[in-house]
């Protein structure tokens, strides 16, 4: 409730949630920047091959997290935008953000 109210999450329409969904990268990546955009440089270049995969609403956090070294991609030169998120790369995330200054 309190990050639906503060604009960190919107959900998957306008009446629903669904917590028990699982959730992209490109969509960890949304979450994870607008709790942090203060603390990170906007825009740049997006090196991966698959960016044209990345939605648009997208492109700025995952570029933002990108080029602030908060994400990478999966390998292979790809970001995979509409993977699910594994544990171990959300554990990453999470750890990265914790090293923001």
């Amino acid at each position: 409730s309190a990050a639906y109210s503060n604009g960190i999450i919107s959900g998957m329409s306008a009446d629903s949630f669904m917590p028990d969904s699982f959730i992209t990268r490109q969509d960890a990546c949304l979450i994870i920047y607008r709790i942090i955009k203060d603390s990170l440089i906007s825009g740049g270049e997006l090196p991966f091959v698959d960016n044209p995969d990345i939605a648009v609403y997208a492109r700025d956090a995952v570029a933002a997290l990108c080029n602030g070294e908060i994400v990478s991609g999966v390998g292979d030169g790809r970001f995979a935008p509409t993977a699910n998120i594994d544990r171990q790369s959300a554990a990453v995330l999470i750890n990265n953000c914790l090293k923001i200054n």
